[in-house]
This record gives structure tokens, C-alpha cells and sequence, in this order.
């Protein structure tokens, strides 16, 4: 985010005074974005039943917890298994393909076709009116997938202050966000150090 005083991480941390030597000044900047950027905008989308918005926000923040946890490697690798692993919903097998999860479902017809497309595939939908995140609904032969974006959007809060809990407690789970968080800003932090 730019301003008239430089370019910020997050709404109180400027990129300049972001401290790599000082763990606890990076973790509450990153929680600080985190919050200000993804959270707290889905929160309102999901007040004012703004579901289909609010569930974007949800795929790009799945997008970076799976990076920062997973690593820098090929999406579907990554996304995939970080949701298996963190929202237990998305760990079901598929009942219309059994040789996969619901995670594998998830990615193909909500994150692929939304980022890319601004569409879901195969009737997918968001709605507030299922009381689980994952919601199948039985359509002739096969099943819609309908996600309540509320809920999907409480189970990330949960897992990132899961991870917020690991970084500051493991160095190695620490040195690998900081390093991941270099590579991802690294132009950033040149435009920031430059004055651009």
C-alpha cells in the first residue's frame, strides 16, 4: 500500500521499518496486514452478505498460508495438502471421485476458476445458509460443492493464529516465514529502500 509517506506492509508498518533482527517486529506487522488487508474486509463483505466477495478474499489468504507453510513450489502441491491439513472439512473424500479430497475438489472448481476466471465450476456456490463449511448438495447424478464463506473465513483465523503460535515458538518454522517473506517482497523492499 502506498501513501504520500512511503510505501507500507500493513497499515502501521512502513516496508523501511520492518526489523529482520528483531522477530517480534516482523511477526506483528505480518499480523498486522493479515488483519487489516484480508480479515477484517471479509468480516464486513460477510455482514453485509457479500459471500461470493468475501470467499475471494478466502482463496488469496489459502493461497499465501499455503506458501508460507508448504513452500515456494507449484500451487496445487501446495494448496491442496495445507488444506487437508488445516480445515479438517476439506479432508473428506470427494463422494463424485473418490481418489480424491474434498481439498483436490476445492481447488479445481472454486480456487481455479475464480482467480482465473471470476467464475466457480460445476454449479459451486457460496451461501450463509449451511451450517458446516462444506455443504454437498445432491444434484442428479453428481454433487454441488457450496461453501459457507463465514465459516471458511473462521477456520483461517483459527489456522493463522495456529501458525502465529508456531513462528514465534519454533526458529526453524521463524527462518523459514522470514525467508519466504524476503523472496515474496524483495522488489518491494527495493522500491521502499530506493524511495520509489
Amino acid at each position: 500500500m502506498r501513501d504520500k509517506d512511503g510505501i507500507y506492509f500493513s497499515p502501521n508498518y512502513q516496508f523501511l521499518n520492518l526489523k529482520w533482527n528483531n522477530p517480534e517486529n516482523l511477526i506483528c506487522a505480518f499480523e498486522d496486514r493479515i488483519k487489516s488487508f484480508y480479515f477484517d474486509p471479509a468480516e464486513q463483505l460477510n455482514k453485509n452478505n457479500h459471500a461470493f466477495a468475501s470467499g475471494i478474499i478466502c482463496l488469496s489468504l489459502i493461497d499465501l498460508f499455503a506458501n508460507l507453510q508448504n513452500g515456494n513450489f507449484g500451487v496445487r502441491r501446495r494448496y491442496v495438502p495445507w488444506l487437508e491439513n488445516n480445515i479438517v472439512d476439506f479432508n473428506s473424500p470427494d463422494p463424485d471421485k473418490l481418489s480424491q479430497t474434498l481439498a483436490k475438489r476445492f481447488y479445481d472448481e472454486f480456487r481455479n476458476c475464480l482467480i482465473h476466471e471470476c467464475r466457480i465450476k460445476n454449479a459451486g456456490q457460496f451461501s450463509y445458509n449451511y451450517s458446516g463449511v462444506i455443504h454437498l448438495m445432491r444434484d442428479y447424478n453428481r454433487h454441488i460443492m457450496i461453501i459457507n464463506p463465514k465459516l471458511l473465513l473462521y477456520s483461517l483465523k483459527t489456522s493463522f493464529e495456529k501458525y502465529i503460535y508456531s513462528i514465534r515458538e519454533n526458529p526453524v518454522e521463524y527462518q523459514k516465514f522470514e525467508d519466504i517473506l524476503k523472496s515474496n517482497f524483495s522488489v518491494d523492499f527495493e522500491c521502499a529502500e530506493r524511495g520509489d
